[in-house]
């Protein structure tokens, strides 16, 4: 019964015995450390799966994909490919997160190149997780705006030039 839920709530998001797995692995180290459900294990475990793919959903890594080896050899062939300039876009990273306040330019580059979280920074920015992760909300928007602005004044002087 377990095995036939968890492929319903894995579908093509997980592999449902990795899945069904996880969630009897967390029940027992909870009965090991005296807590977790004392009834209704089915469908405790049917909710712990179910908040798992939707994590997993709604992870970063759902929404990359692997490409196989035959793009990789088109990839080698094909000459536009490479001559592919990511000078340009680290250099407009850069130039975008000059932009940006002190704090909210600390935030992203804690966040997103080190892999901090929130309350990683309450000590480095004397705030509390949760005033950090809006701030990481906002410096998100802001550079996204600024980044929209550059690329429309690029499109204004390519349009002029043209």
């Amino acid at each position: 019964m377990l095995t036939a839920m968890a492929r319903r709530i894995a579908g093509n998001v997980m592999d449902a015995d990795d899945l069904l797995s996880e969630a009897i692995v967390s029940v027992l180290a909870l009965w090991a450390r005296g807590t977790g459900p004392r009834t209704h294990l089915a469908a405790y475990l049917a909710r712990a799966m179910r908040n798992r793919v939707t994590d997993e959903l709604r992870s970063p890594r759902s929404r990359t994909w692997n490409l196989d080896s035959s793009w990789e050899r088109a990839a080698d062939n094909d000459p536009r490919l490479t001559e592919i300039d990511l000078e340009r876009d680290v250099a407009a990273v850069h130039e975008i997160l000059s932009l940006l306040p002190d704090d909210q330019r600390i935030v992203l580059t804690a966040m997103h190149i080190e892999g901090a979280k929130p309350r990683d920074l309450e000590v480095r920015l004397d705030r509390p997780a949760s005033a950090i992760s809006s701030l990481a909300q906002r410096a998100k928007a802001n550079f996204r705006r600024l980044l929209e602005e550059r690329e429309s004044a690029i499109a204004a002087r390519h349009a002029i030039c043209a």
